[in-house]
């Protein structure tokens, strides 16, 4: 299953890409979403670097690493889940610049996802896995809105 969400910032691409690059802005963006935790990162992002999340699901405690594949600043980068239950697990972050000063920016993230049969598969993919993740871009969107009226990258 193929998703994907944007939000429009204002804010160059440049500044919310290195945003991005910190992977301690992750726990920011994270921040007020139950269950989940940053357990570790390796440092800024590259191609091989490995992030890993703890998140609830019900009563479950899961366990993710992530590794980035891609990392092409200020345009896109991307990482796929080599741990967890995720038959397949991609995400590429995007940033397009917008309007003629190039002072807005519009991150889109496309996601490749999708349970092995034994968990339910496409099936399990559409009902579970993508209800969670629409939920959680809602949330993330809301923490963009909250770090941007809050100044976080402005001049």
């Amino acid at each position: 299953m193929e998703l994907e969400f944007s939000v429009h910032l204002k804010a160059p691409r440049e500044w919310l890409f290195d945003f991005h690059t910190n992977p301690e802005n992750l726990r920011a963006l994270l921040k007020g979403w139950r269950g989940t935790e940053v357990l570790s990162t390796e440092g800024h992002l590259h191609p091989g670097s490995r992030t890993c999340v703890s998140e609830r699901i019900g009563i479950f405690t899961f366990r993710f690493v992530f590794e980035h594949f891609v990392l092409d600043p200020p345009r896109v980068f991307g990482e796929r889940m080599v741990k967890g239950f995720c038959r397949r697990f991609e995400h590429l972050h995007e940033f397009e610049a917008v309007g003629e000063m190039s002072n807005e920016t519009i991150i889109r993230d496309r996601i490749r996802v999708e349970l092995p049969w034994w968990l339910g598969g496409s099936l399990a993919t559409h009902w579970f896995v993508a209800r969670r993740l629409r939920r959680f871009f809602a949330h993330r969107h809301a923490a963009y809105r909250q770090l941007e009226a809050g100044g976080a990258w402005s001049a």
